[in-house]
């Protein structure tokens, strides 16, 4: 499956709405929550993927761009940088500090409230094959 697919945005909700673990470290973020990946010729990318997931309810899951007022949170980057990110290859706080991807919309204050959750959505999406 293709990264940040609408495949891979459906088996990413499914999975961590069976967790109990997500759902407990992420009660109360209740965001509609937006990646973007930026085409990256040095991942051989060249065209634009996008998909978003509400979360923690994992009840609504869309592929492309939503507008800005429709989202609560954008995660936006590189290719190649977004999936470093997901495959645990690169932490996000640091990426966000260094600026190899940013947060277009939303808090860092609230990730980094709801740290426990971003690292269980990350370790869930490290077991994904995709491409």
């Amino acid at each position: 499956m293709k990264l940040f697919s609408r495949e891979w945005a459906d088996t990413m909700a499914e999975t961590l709405k069976a967790s109990p673990d997500f759902q407990e470290k992420a009660a109360g973020f209740d965001s509609k929550f937006q990646f973007i990946a930026l085409p990256d010729s040095g991942a051989g990318v060249s065209e634009e993927r996008a998909c978003g997931i509400n979360l923690p309810q994992c009840d609504e899951v869309w592929s492309g761009k939503r507008p800005d007022g429709e989202v609560d949170v954008i995660l936006e980057g590189k290719y190649g940088n977004m999936a470093k990110i997901m495959a645990g290859q690169t932490n996000l706080l640091a990426a966000l500090a260094m600026r190899s991807v940013r947060l277009k919309k939303g808090s860092a204050g609230k990730l980094t409230t709801y740290l426990g959750a971003v690292n269980i959505f990350i370790e869930n999406s490290k077991k994904l094959s995709v491409s």
